[in-house]
């Protein structure tokens, strides 16, 4: 009883400031010692965690074609603003891909920076329609985001009268393949097809061209002007 004693300041923990000590049996003094009482004295330290902690989240998509594996993004996303103790947080929304996982499940921030965490996410696939003539479906399949679609051939038109010219999609914007799918929208692709064009000539007696017409099919073939 009555002994004055110090208590030192303990070791630094990384990601963590020291407040003081809460002493029970003790008085403190205000040179910052403690005078023992009549019992047993405890002292445990108060400590505060510190904000602006960094951490790192590295984010890993299926690959195309191959389910359940994963490749890794070249670097990992920093963040500055974690706090020493608390479960990490972060968004986990990429657009293309829905959210499969997180490794270690709850990633507690430690106050040196080194945490690290992995989330992993699986590809959405698109909805991919092809048209042939009279905007019947050719081919109805899924398409996982990212990857390409190929051309698929040509069709022949049941008219005689027309022909195949390009592919489009459904605001009639031309197709450029192969199609990378960059979009969670269903996409649909359509054929057009344009009347066959023939060039009509008109001869001079002598068998010169004097003036020739460009018609499609089935067109009504009108005589030139000048022609007697």
């Amino acid at each position: 009883v009555g002994k004055v004693i110090t208590l030192a300041t303990p070791a630094a923990v990384a990601g963590y400031k020291f407040n003081d000590w809460v002493v029970t049996g003790a008085t403190k003094n205000a040179d910052g010692t403690y005078t023992v009482g009549a019992g047993n004295v405890t002292a445990v330290g108060s400590w505060s965690a510190e904000s602006g902690i960094t951490y790192k989240v590295l984010r890993w998509f299926e690959i195309i074609g191959k389910d359940g594996q994963y490749a890794a993004e070249a670097e990992a996303i920093t963040f500055t603003d974690g706090v020493a103790g608390q479960i990490a947080t972060y968004n986990v929304t990429v657009p293309g891909f829905t959210y499969a996982k997180t490794e270690p499940a709850d990633a507690i921030i430690k106050g040196d920076g080194t945490t690290l965490i992995n989330v992993y996410y699986d590809r959405k696939t698109v909805d991919v329609t092809i048209l042939g003539e009279d905007d019947k479906p050719i081919i109805e399949t899924e398409v996982e985001f990212e990857d390409k679609i190929q051309k698929p051939e040509d069709p022949k038109p049941s008219d005689e009268g027309t022909k195949f010219d390009h592919w489009e999609y459904e605001d009639g914007t031309p197709v450029e393949w192969p199609i990378t799918v960059e979009s969670e929208d269903p996409i649909t692709i359509k054929p057009v097809f344009v009347p066959n064009t023939y060039r009509v000539n008109f001869y001079e007696a002598a068998g010169k061209v004097y003036a020739y017409d460009d018609l499609e099919y089935k067109s009504t073939i009108e005589k030139p002007s000048g022609v007697p």
